[in-house]
Order: structure tokens, then C-alpha cells, then sequence
């Protein structure tokens, strides 16, 4: 280990210093730039042909006449080590590309070299002994509603759980993507590792700072001082993974540093990671989920970061614009040793083994490929964890959108909880079955002795919800609970079958005084109603969450997992295959397998096979016009029809609109209706509601006279880009 200080002198005149702790020895020697130009630093360095010939002037920067760091090689070399450079800057070189660092015709880092950016002393003879435990992670991913590009942050999540699911670490994922929700995990848990995830820039002052969001969803932006006071000072992780451009990058102005630097010389925190321009989104996903493998197994900060980089330089795929030495460690004194002790034992994971619990249930849900619902999940967990008023969630939206796999991400984030499961019709039986299994798991005793005790099963659940039920940790899952619902099988939903009404009343009645400890899930393509006392407990006990069909940026990532239509070998046809599932998950899913079946057949021959399996679908959903007019009427059928001619979601000034145009009173009345049977689709985060995909064009179609809807639909587009 050397320690190596850059200290300015004057314009582009430097003095370096070479300090070996091991001897105590010190030595300097002054020179130039070294051939360092303004325009290498911000312009070329990140292009691959240019980065050789920067890390030789770099190395000899460094190395001086006596060849300081040529011996520092060597030495380590012999003992079989890589050498450590612990590297304090001045602020003139602090953004110079060290990690490109270069002997002859050898780039260092990936193989010989691990770089430190020490920021200060702090924290140099602390000793921090490697936990016979599983690493802890906290993962959070920021992407604000009105930032764009969205980020893959699903996958990403996805990739670090699958290269880990059979090591030594325990994942937990923090979804709100805010100050708050950071602050509150923190409060709860010490996380050896925090990952940060989102986009991040330098504003016109020089300041940087991380894109977040705020209770609502929305952009907030979020500098190094308020991530530590607000969130990061309750539990200070042993690393900080800053994954967001520029993080790592220090401004163009006198007095700013990075917004990784600042947090270890002003907050101590031991390790910061941050990248030091832009990076492309697969790179950094294979950064994380190399990095995180190697902490796993009892890989110091420096080997995994070293294993990262070079397999980051191995791959052809980044070679045109490689990430590698765009990837910087801050730290103080702080060794850099292994987190977690190697050689532990495969662990289960909750969140594996809620997969299969749910799957044994016959509740279809996506162990991967889970893309979207972010905002549903937010307001989900929102209500799980904090709204005392709710005891659950009722995830509402027509068949294929994915309900079933929302509940079963939701259930993931409660790795503490036993579930409870109903897969379709609710009765004294199949919830006694369900009940009997999950206390089993649970080694819950006393609640095996209530459900064995000779009473109706509401009043079992009434002494459930003031025993078991407040003091261990539950969640009953209701799937596909329409089929409770008399009529729902023929697309003419009423109420609640008589032998459910008791069960759920005695859940909803009761369940308020558990103090959360046991909550419920349902997933159901219709809304509800169940009256007490003149009151909807519905209503006041749940909260309800509307799944809509993919928008863009969802389709997007989707269609990366429809491998058949995105490969397509002729491409002009992909947007087609790709716009005829109306964005519901399981028909692109169902197209997907059909281009695959008809791979060479006539594109006309093609396309009408794809319109087949969009009728059969429809059909098998049980949702059709007909069941439209006999459940819903002649106004609703007449709104529907008028309200089909937008494609975009509107807000409620284009529901308004196209209602009075069409001659109808009680908009709102209307609208719910509709929303209820699931033919039309409202996003709670925009505020924004449109008829469903799969059936606007039956409905437009029915239409004798569209000159007046697309007059409404101008009026209200024209508007929004107005005030756009």
C-alpha cells in the first residue's frame, strides 16, 4: 500500500508525494501537467482509443524520474499482490481519469492496481472485522413520475437478487424512491450496503445532486447534504453505491467536489461509490450484480470493485464505450476489507420461497420478467405499511393486466410475513384449509386452537383477529376474488355470493384492531360493495388500486421480454405485434408464443392469426358489448362509445367533455360504473383514466356520427398542449 498526495503549486505546476505507511518513509518530486490537456479531461478520455494513451501520461504523471510507481508495482508484484494506491488530489486534478492508469501497453486497474480516492484520514485505525452473516443490501430505485428516460430499474433489481439468490445475502428493496422512505428503512435496519439507483446531474452552480421523488411521486432533487441529514445520518451503510451519472464526477467550479466525495469528507461515510460521467444502463446493471456477487462471498470492497472492472473491460459488447474507469471509490482511512465472512452456508430466501408458496397455491405470479406497476406497488405498500385506517388492498382491473403477479410482488417486500392464501371461491372451507397450512408454517399453536374449536368460521375469525392475528404477522391473499361475486363468470357482476359476505365482514370488521400485524391482498376485475350499518366497509377498509394497460415506457421494457415479436426478422412489422397486445401483459405474453408457433408464415396469414388470438382472448375474459348492455345500459354503453374515441389517458376534463357532448348527465356516475366493471382504466398517479384497449375499437366502431367525438377530443388534446 502507498499513499500518494497531489498538491498544487501553482498553474499546472505540482508537487506529488509518495508516503509508504509500511516504512514511514516520504518522498516528493514536482513536475507539470505532463502533457494532461484541458481537452483530454472532459472530451476524450471516456473514448476507448484515446484511453491508453491518457494512462501512460497518467502513469508517468505519477511515476516521476525515480520511477516511484514502477517500483511500487514491482514490489507488490513479487509479494503477489496488486498494488493499493491510496490517491488525495488537489481540486485542479480531482476529475483527471486516474482509473485509467497505465503501464506500456497494460491498462492497471482490472488487473494489477486497486485505486482509492482517499478524501481524508478519518476512520484509519478503525477496525471493522468481517460478520459471520449474510451481507445486508438495501436497493432503492428513484424514478420519478416526470423524469425521463425511466430507468430499468426492474431488471436491475431482478439481476442483483438472481446472481445472489443462492449466496450469503439478505436483499431488501426500499420502493418509494424517496427522502423519506430512506429514512424510515434506515430507522429500522443497518444495512452493510445501501444502493441508490436513478439519475443524477450537476446543476448551473456546480452542485451535484440525485434525482428522487417525493411522496407523491414526483421529481425531487435531492444534494449530498440533505441525503445525509434527512435519511443517510440514521444507520450510515459501510458502502454507498451511488449508481447515477456524474455522481462520481467533480463540477467545473472552485469550491464543489463530487457529490461522492462530499459525503465522505463532510459525513464520514467509510465508501462511496459513484460513476464519473454518464453510463448506459446495461453497464451498470452488470457492474451491480458482479459487485454484489463478489461481496457475498467474502470479497473485500477492493477485490469486488477490481472483478467488477475487469469484467466490465472483457465484454465485447461494451468495448465501444467502456465503463469501467468511469466507476470511482471514495473513502477516508477506513480499511476496505471483506463485509461478510467467505465459505458461509446457502441460506433460503423469503423472497424464493414466497414464490413457491404462491405458485403451490396455483396463484400465477412472475418469479422474473415483472416489469411496470410501479405506482400501484407505491400506493400498495403506502397503505400496508402506514395507513392505520386501511387493513389492505384491493387491486382492481380487468383479466391479464397482472393483478395476481402485483400481489405477489407486494407480498415479496413483507419477507417477515406468513401468507395466506385463497385462490378463487372464499368459503368456511377453502379459508379453513388456508388457515390450517399457514399456521402450521407460522408454529402458531393458539391459532390452530381456534380454527379447531367447533364454530361458525366467522365467529373463529372474530377471535383470530384478537388473538393470532395481532400478535404475529400475516397476509391473507384473496385471488381472483371475482369469483365470489354472483354473475361475474357471465360479465354481469352483482353482489357478493351469500357465503362470502359473512367471512369478509367479520375480516373487515375486526381485522382495524390488530394494529396491522395482518392485512389483506385481494386481486378481482370487479369493485365491490359490502354495507354495514349503512356504511361500505369496502370503502373505509381498503384501499383500492387500479391496474391499467402498459403505457410507453412499460410497453418498452415489455417487449424486451417478447423475444419472438422483438426479433422478428422483419422489424417494420415489430410496432404492429408489439400494439396489438392494447398493452395487457398476458396477451403480448400469449402473442409472443404465437409468433414463435407461426415463425415463417405469410405475413397476411400472420396478422390474421394475430387478430384470432386477440378475439379469443377478449373471449375468454368474458367481457364482450352485449354483457356491456345488459349489465350497464343504454348510458353507459352511449358513454363508453363516446369516451372510446381517445387513445390517450384524459383527466377528468376529457371525461366532462365528451359527456356533455354526448348528451349525458352524471359524468361521475358514469365513470365509476364503468371503472367498476373494469372497461375503463384509471391511473391513480396521473389522475388520467381511458376506456380499456381491448375493447375501444368494438366500441368506436359502434358509432354512427364520430365528427362530434373527435371535436370533444381536440378541443381537450389541444388544451393539454397548451398548457404543456
Amino acid at each position: 500500500m502507498v499513499n500518494v498526495t497531489i498538491t498544487r503549486l501553482e498553474e499546472n505546476r505540482f508537487r506529488i508525494t509518495w508516503h509508504n505507511p509500511e516504512t514511514n518513509t516520504e518522498d516528493y518530486f514536482e513536475r507539470s501537467g505532463a502533457g494532461i490537456t484541458p481537452v483530454e479531461i472532459p472530451n476524450l478520455w471516456h473514448h476507448p482509443e484515446k484511453q491508453l494513451e491518457i494512462g501512460q501520461k497518467l502513469f508517468h504523471f505519477l511515476d516521476g524520474d525515480s520511477r516511484y510507481l514502477h517500483r511500487a508495482l514491482d514490489e507488490a508484484g513479487h509479494r503477489g499482490e496488486s498494488l493499493l494506491l491510496n490517491l488525495q488530489t488537489c481540486k485542479e486534478t480531482a476529475d483527471w481519469p486516474f482509473e485509467l492508469l497505465a503501464q506500456e501497453d497494460t491498462l492497471l486497474l482490472p488487473h494489477r492496481l486497486h485505486l482509492v480516492r482517499r478524501v481524508s484520514d478519518w476512520g484509519k485505525t478503525k477496525e471493522s472485522p468481517p460478520q459471520n452473516r449474510p451481507l445486508k443490501l438495501l436497493f432503492m430505485a428513484c424514478s420519478a413520475l416526470d423524469v425521463e428516460p425511466e430507468l430499468d430499474f426492474e431488471r436491475e433489481e431482478e439481476t442483483i437478487f438472481k446472481v445472489t439468490e443462492d449466496k450469503a445475502i439478505d436483499m431488501e428493496v426500499e420502493d418509494s424512491g424517496s427522502l423519506d422512505g430512506l429514512r424510515r428503512q434506515l430507522e429500522q435496519t443497518q444495512y452493510d450496503v445501501v444502493h441508490l439507483s436513478g439519475h443524477a446531474d450537476i446543476d448551473e452552480k456546480g452542485n451535484p445532486y440525485f434525482i428522487m421523488e417525493d411522496e407523491s411521486g414526483f421529481r425531487r432533487d435531492v444534494y449530498p447534504d440533505e441525503l445525509w441529514d434527512d435519511a443517510l445520518f440514521e444507520n450510515p451503510p459501510l458502502l454507498l453505491f451511488l449508481s447515477g451519472c456524474r455522481t462520481g464526477e467533480t463540477p467545473d467550479t472552485d469550491a464543489a467536489v463530487s457529490f461522492a466525495h462530499k459525503l465522505v469528507e463532510k459525513h464520514h461515510i467509510p465508501a462511496v461509490l459513484g460513476w464519473g460521467r454518464s453510463v448506459a444502463d446495461d453497464q451498470a446493471i452488470h457492474a451491480e450484480k458482479t459487485l454484489y456477487h463478489q461481496l457475498s462471498l467474502g470479497k473485500s470492497i477492493l477485490e469486488a470493485l477490481q472483478r467488477v472492472r475487469y469484467e466490465l473491460e472483457k465484454e465485447e459488447e461494451f468495448k465501444s464505450y467502456p465503463a469501467w474507469p468511469l466507476l470511482r471509490l471514495f473513502s477516508g482511512g477506513i480499511r476496505l476489507a471483506g463485509i461478510v465472512t467467505p465459505g458461509q452456508r446457502r441460506r433460503p430466501q423469503p423472497r424464493r420461497m414466497a414464490h413457491v408458496f404462491l405458485g403451490n397455491s396455483r396463484v400465477q405470479v412472475l418469479a422474473e420478467g415483472f416489469v411496470g406497476r410501479r405506482r400501484q406497488l407505491q400506493q400498495s405498500l403506502r397503505v400496508l405499511n402506514r395507513d392505520f385506517s386501511k387493513v389492505g388492498v384491493l387491486l382492481l382491473g380487468t383479466g391479464g393486466l397482472g393483478k395476481s403477479c402485483l400481489a405477489g410482488k407486494i407480498c415479496e417486500r413483507f419477507p417477515g410475513h406468513t401468507l395466506i392464501i385463497v385462490h378463487g371461491k372464499l368459503n368456511a372451507i377453502t379459508l379453513e384449509s388456508a388457515l390450517k397450512d399457514a399456521f402450521i408454517q407460522a408454529q402458531d399453536e393458539k391459532g390452530q386452537q381456534i380454527l379447531s374449536q367447533k364454530k361458525e368460521m366467522n365467529e373463529r375469525l372474530a377471535n383470530l383477529c384478537a388473538t393470532s392475528f395481532k400478535e404475529k404477522n400475516y397476509l391473507l391473499l384473496l385471488d381472483d376474488f371475482e369469483q365470489n361475486i354472483e354473475g361475474a363468470d357471465k360479465g354481469q357482476p352483482g353482489a357478493l355470493r351469500m357465503e362470502t359476505v359473512n367471512l369478509i365482514k367479520a375480516l373487515l370488521h375486526y381485522l382495524p384492531s390488530g394494529g396491522k400485524m395482518t392485512q389483506l391482498i385481494f386481486t378481482c376485475r370487479y369493485d365491490f360493495s359490502l354495507t354495514e350499518q349503512g356504511r361500505d366497509l369496502v370503502v373505509e377498509r381498503l384501499e383500492k388500486v387500479w391496474l391499467t394497460g402498459f403505457q410507453e415506457a412499460e410497453r418498452h421494457k415489455k417487449a424486451r421480454e417478447l423475444t419472438h415479436i422483438f426479433n422478428y426478422p422483419d422489424q417494420s412489422l415489430v410496432p404492429q405485434l408489439l400494439s396489438a397486445g392494447c398493452g395487457n401483459p398476458r396477451l403480448m405474453d400469449e402473442l409472443n408464443q404465437l409468433v414463435k408457433q407461426l415463425e415463417g408464415l405469410e405475413v397476411p396469414q400472420l396478422l390474421e392469426a394475430v387478430k384470432d388470438k386477440q378475439e379469443e382472448f377478449i373471449g375468454e375474459l368474458g367481457i364482450g358489448i352485449q354483457e356491456v348492455l345488459d349489465r350497464g345500459g343504454k348510458d353507459l354503453d352511449l358513454f363508453l362509445q363516446w369516451f372510446s374515441i381517445y387513445r390517450r389517458p384524459v383527466g377528468t376534463e376529457g371525461v366532462r367533455e365528451i359527456t356533455g357532448k354526448a348528451g349525458l348527465d352524471q359524468w361521475e356516475e358514469l365513470l365509476m360504473k364503468g371503472m367498476g366493471l373494469s372497461l375503463i382504466e384509471h391511473d391513480e398517479a396521473h389522475k388520467t383514466y381511458q376506456s380499456t384497449p381491448l375493447l375501444r375499437e368494438e366500441l368506436r366502431s359502434k358509432l354512427e356520427d364520430t365528427s362530434s367525438c373527435h371535436k370533444a377530443a381536440f378541443i381537450i388534446y389541444k388544451g393539454r398542449l397548451v398548457t404543456g
